[in-house]
């Protein structure tokens, strides 16, 4: 009898320590999305300023074709 009590607690203390360790495991995993989700963000951030440099630049170029176009006619 005392063995059958002694197995079962066994099996709780295992069951609550998986619990415990997949508890843990999604809160890593939500850590990782997050910190995944910052840097995505960071580089979507500077994609939009490269984009919106690059269009400066275009514009700017086209004008200056613009003028060169002007002077030769």
């Amino acid at each position: 009898m005392e063995h059958e009590i002694i197995t079962a607690w066994a099996g709780v203390g295992i069951g609550v320590g998986q619990l415990l360790l997949i508890a843990w495991g999604l809160r890593q995993m939500g850590k990782a999305s997050q910190e995944r989700n910052r840097q995505l963000d960071a580089m979507e951030a500077a994609q939009r300023e490269q984009s919106r440099t690059q269009a400066e630049a275009l514009g700017k170029i086209g004008e200056g074709i613009a003028e060169l176009l002007r002077r030769t006619a």
